[in-house]
């Protein structure tokens, strides 16, 4: 695509910082549905069996729609997509507010993670129509506001439960509320210029290019990494480091925080060295992390480790999305969309691979899996990075 340039209409924001505000709304809605999950299995009265398949729903109708997002990429600018889907996941997280059955559910969390996916594959496309224009990287920022509204959303929601709020007047205020955000942001957003030039989607099924693949599998391993933290981190420390839940729940706090935090960093942290470096280091962090977490079952070495490990995934999605996005070698939406969807599935093979080998090894045993996955990262890099492919931020 040619040189980006600003919307021509009346607007608010500046360019990077609408773009900022659509990342904290996405992390915002997907963070209120994720903090509101033990309310619905509470009111609708769901059995584990049938929260599961909740969410089971939710993640099939993302990663359904993240190939068909990448197709619309082809023919339609990220500017157009998110136009799109930015409504459609804002009425999806109205709806999910509105379920009073399981079958209306399993349907509105289907439609959500269809929408969210859609969402997702987009604003990451803008990204690189933002850094085009600005000239210089910022995968880290917006990753980093996505981590932002995330905790806002916690936060947000530990208060309005508190006061007495429903899933109903929470999750349609906070749609609301984004609803706003959303449509301030929407006029500053990046408006491209498609080229004839650019690479085109190929049809039928195909393989990811070699070098795409590789650096996919690499954030998998991140991703795996994240999705077992956070489904199992505050079982670890209540269970094995003895702490009281409030300790164990602060615990994954920190790790979330040390991991937004370094998102923000990660730019910079490029800049100082290069993406290999960064990515080999994140890969160190992690296994040194939930090594000494595992090695010392004591609270501050794990609330450490946990920190540790936060920051070595941090800067994993930044660094390989940027990489990816200034291949040429394919369509960016397409390579953004095979991108999420192999990290969607390390991050849903995690949770129960660590829930498998605590039968055999308990659950100690069992996080030495994020060691090996975070070796298998700085590894990777090197090898994936070697030499030429070193690719400057």
């Amino acid at each position: 695509m040619d040189l980006p340039r600003p919307s021509g209409t009346r607007k608010i924001f500046s360019p990077k910082w609408a773009l900022f505000l659509l990342f904290l709304a996405d992390g915002a809605g997907f963070g209120i549905w994720a903090a509101h999950v033990a309310v619905f299995k509470h009111d609708l009265a769901l059995s584990d069996g049938a929260l599961t398949f909740v969410l089971f729903s939710a993640i099939v109708g993302a990663i359904v729609m993240m190939p068909i997002a990448g197709r619309l990429l082809t023919r339609h600018s990220s500017r157009s997509v998110i136009r799109a889907a930015a409504p459609c996941f804002l009425a999806a997280l109205l709806l999910l507010g509105q379920t009073q059955s399981f079958a209306a559910l399993v349907v509105a969390a289907a439609l959500f993670g269809a929408a969210k996916g859609a969402l997702d594959v987009s604003i990451n496309a803008h990204v690189f129509a933002v850094e085009a224009f600005y000239q210089k990287p910022m995968q880290g920022l917006f990753q980093g506001s996505w981590s932002t509204g995330g905790l806002i959303a916690a936060v947000a929601s530990t208060q309005m439960l508190h006061w007495g709020g429903t899933r109903r007047i929470d999750l349609s205020t906070t749609a609301c509320l984004l609803f706003v955000v959303v449509v301030l942001a929407m006029p500053a957003l990046i408006v491209e210029r498609m080229q004839k030039s650019a690479p085109r989607a190929k049809k039928g099924f195909h393989l990811p290019e070699p070098f795409l693949l590789q650096l996919a599998l690499i954030t998998a391993c991140g991703m795996l990494c994240e999705g077992s933290i956070a489904d199992w981190a505050s079982v670890y420390l209540h269970a094995q480091v003895h702490v009281s839940l409030a300790q164990a729940a602060g615990g994954y706090a920190a790790f979330c925080i040390s991991m937004a935090s370094m998102r923000y960093a990660s730019d910079w942290l490029v800049r100082l060295l290069n993406p290999r470096q960064v990515l080999q280091g994140g890969g160190v962090l992690i296994a040194a992390g939930i090594g000494c977490a595992t090695a010392f079952p004591y609270w501050i070495p794990a609330l450490v480790g946990f920190m540790l490990a936060g920051m070595g995934i941090a800067v994993l999605v930044p660094v390989t999305f940027g990489l990816v996005g200034r291949s040429a070698k394919q369509n960016t939406g397409q390579a953004i969309s095979t991108m999420s969807t192999i990290a969607w599935g390390g991050f849903l093979s995690g949770p129960p691979i660590i829930g498998s080998l605590t039968v055999f090894v308990g659950l100690r045993g069992a996080l030495l899996v994020v060691v090996v996955a975070g070796l298998t990262i700085a590894a990777g890099a090197s090898y994936v990075l070697r030499g030429s492919r070193v690719v400057a931020g």
